[in-house]
């Protein structure tokens, strides 16, 4: 059974837990964040560097959720592909997306910066590998397609890409410089530092059981306090739940998994990923996978929609693990652990204000690191009514059709999926 926490191997991080206790009493504040994941965590820096004030109430502690769990991989790349992108918003609002997603990655490096969060940030590229033939020239045209954007990307032969990943399972595949990797958890972690330091009030173990439009502003009730606030930004992505009506209904959420290895004997170590990449797969259910500061291979796939992950899908990840990477042999395996992925029927962030005074943004398909931390931004500027970034606008909500089916509907498409990947 995965543990629902961040793994114990993380935990004695660089940066240490900032102190949250629970929200007790009556008060009032300038702007609620629900959420102490990088989107809130964001969200109150930039709030407290313009004097605003700010609390953060968070179910657990900052970095419970996925912000703690997540592979560590900062790419800024949207998930769907630029020529489907170009139909919906046409050439103009394409490259405004590409340029707000590259501004992402370079907010989470000048964050890590100039609060000198001690994660182990790393910015080598990240490639993203082909097994299969039949996909190389879509995956050729589509750096090509990128590249046009502005964006550093280049695609691979076979040759460069095994020297740069240190494994021949792969055919080619594209490699983006301008990706980076970092300690998950340790950047939550000094997010949370750097809000507090600013003098934002950061609460854990403080479930938010109603949210209220009340006098002009909101009210806020946890069980042993009572906050009202002039705004609110909720910020808790796949772990939002029925505290307003339809936002969990605008997102399926799935489990991705992970396991991490016991660190590698420098020989092996030095062969797997030599160049401090990223790696990814170009499947429809694909694998991601680098190395951690400590030498584990950290190795990780798409899971089930339940929270209860059967062991069978790590034992999935651990075949994986022996096709591509052989010089391995057989390593010993240091933890495995799951959290969950916040998924949009198109494939692309949304934020919406829900009500008066009320925003929430989410929906990062995988791609939460940077874009999470940008959405934190870009939910301070509408809650100052500065606005936000152009390339992703205030849209109405909107429930997944027949979401109470989900389940059966998404394991379906996942079977199908990982069945096309099995015939390629």
């Amino acid at each position: 059974m995965t543990k629902s926490q961040p793994p114990e191997i993380w935990q004695a991080s660089r940066e240490a837990v900032v102190d949250c206790p629970p929200f007790e009493g009556d008060r009032s504040t300038d702007i609620a964040i629900v959420g102490a994941g990088y989107c809130g965590l964001s969200a109150a820096i930039h709030l407290r560097r313009r004097g605003v004030e700010a609390v953060v109430l968070d179910a657990f502690e900052p970095g419970w959720g996925a912000s703690g769990r997540n592979g560590g991989h900062m790419v800024p790349l949207l998930r769907v592909d630029a020529e489907q992108l170009e139909r919906t918003y046409g050439r103009d609002g394409v490259q405004g997306l590409v340029d707000m997603a590259g501004d992402a990655v370079d907010l989470a490096f000048a964050l890590i910066d100039e609060y000198d969060i001690r994660c182990g940030a790393r910015r080598k590229g990240a490639i993203q590998a082909v097994a299969a033939a039949s996909r190389l020239g879509a995956v050729e045209a589509t750096a090509e397609k990128l590249a046009s954007y502005g964006i550093p990307i280049r695609f691979l032969d076979r040759n460069e890409t095994a020297r740069l990943m240190g494994t021949e399972f792969y055919l080619g595949g594209w490699e983006h410089q301008a990706s980076g990797l970092l300690e998950p958890l340790e950047y939550v972690r000094g997010l949370a530092r750097a809000a507090a330091e600013l003098g934002a009030d950061i609460h854990g173990r403080s479930q938010v059981r109603s949210l209220v439009r009340r006098k002009g502003g909101w009210v806020i009730e946890t069980d042993r306090g009572r906050l009202a606030a002039d705004k609110v930004l909720l910020c808790t992505n796949a772990y939002s739940d029925d505290l307003w009506p339809g936002l969990k209904q605008s997102i399926v959420t799935l489990q991705s998994v992970q396991l991490a290895t016991e660190p590698l004997g420098e020989n092996v170590r030095r062969t797997i990923l030599p160049f401090g990449h990223g790696g990814s797969e170009n499947r429809r259910i694909s694998f991601y996978f680098r190395i951690d500061d400590d030498g584990r291979l950290l190795f990780g796939g798409r899971g089930t929609t339940s929270d209860a992950v059967p062991p069978r899908m790590f034992r999935y990840l651990k075949d994986a693990i022996r096709r591509i990477f052989p010089q391995i042999e057989e390593p010993r395996w240091a933890e495995e652990w799951s959290g969950r992925v916040a998924l949009t029927r198109d494939e692309m962030p949304h934020l919406h204000e829900l009500a008066l005074g009320l925003f929430t943004g989410l929906g990062y398909n995988g791609r939460g690191v940077v874009m999470a931390t940008m959405m934190g931004r870009l939910l301070a500027g509408h809650a100052l009514e500065e606005g936000g970034d152009g390339a992703l606008p205030l849209t109405p909500l909107q429930a997944i059709p027949l979401h109470g089916l989900r389940w059966p509907i998404v394991n379906t498409i996942i079977a199908y999926k990982r069945l096309r990947d099995f015939m390629d």
